[in-house]
């Protein structure tokens, strides 16, 4: 089973606009444009709309080509990285027990800890946290920038060691300024590099002014569009490879088909 985590970008995000372009139904821009995540909880669109944003993103894209099933914690749209860090930490053995490979999307640093998560992070680990302190300490300068990383990363550090060596992990970049201090602290075996026309990228901040929904159709939603899906499934299933079908669920797999 492959867990997934991420923010809106893993989510699907506007994937359903595209639905409504292609069948020409609510599709006029203007129209679009005023259903932003801030007006309207995207996630009471109809099941029709977000089953096709479910089955035309990359998680869903990738888990069909291994036949294997996968699942997202977070339901709803958007998130921090501590959003996503909590999720890895609070995870109960029996969740994750059957989990053979995790997908990590790292999403914009600058996005603060929400308050509600406060207590489950160390003092030290919220450090990093406070911008208004940082601020006080470094200024507005690049040096911010970096104990917000650094300190992200440190815990990720953490999240790694106590999930042991037996599920395979795997970590998307949104924005470079991350990718390039993951690499310093992680080297290049975890992170998944993004290729387009065989060119390899190693965060794909670059992709919103390429094949994201606003390059594409001129609305206002600047997430991945179904091309963009298929290039980060397309690049993830290049970097995981053929998996190992010696795992004992694929095994009973194999000998429920050869009894049926």
């Amino acid at each position: 089973m492959f867990l997934f985590l991420g923010d809106s970008f893993t989510w699907g995000q506007g994937l359903y606009f595209e639905k409504w372009i292609i069948e020409n139904q609510k599709s006029k821009i203007d129209k679009i444009n005023k259903l932003t995540p801030a007006d309207l909880r995207h996630e009471c669109f109809s099941f029709e709309d977000n089953q096709f944003r479910i089955q035309n993103s990359f998680p869903y894209i990738v888990s069909s080509h291994y036949n294997m099933n996968y699942f997202n914690p977070r339901w709803l749209n958007g998130g921090s990285n501590y959003d996503i860090f909590y999720q890895l930490k609070s995870l109960p053995p029996s969740t994750i027990d059957p989990v053979t490979h995790i997908i990590i999307q790292l999403t914009d640093f600058w996005r603060p800890m929400p308050n509600y998560l406060t207590s489950y992070f160390t003092k030290k680990e919220q450090e990093g946290v406070d911008i208004h302190n940082l601020e006080k300490k470094y200024g507005r300068d690049i040096s911010i920038f970096n104990k917000m990383i650094d300190t992200q990363l440190s815990i990720l550090s953490e999240i790694f060691n106590n999930l042991g060596d037996k599920i395979k992990i795997y970590v998307l970049c949104w924005q470079n300024d991350i990718s390039e201090k993951f690499i310093q602290k992680f080297g290049n075996e975890l992170l998944i590099p993004i290729r387009y026309n065989d060119v390899y990228y190693n965060s794909f901040d670059w992709m919103l002014d390429t094949v994201s929904l606003q390059k594409k159709y001129g609305i206002f939603d600047n997430h991945f569009s179904i091309e963009g899906h298929h290039i980060i499934s397309n690049s993830i299933i290049e970097k995981i490879g053929k998996i190992n079908t010696t795992n004992k669920n694929y095994l009973y797999l194999e000998n429920l088909k050869i009894n049926e």
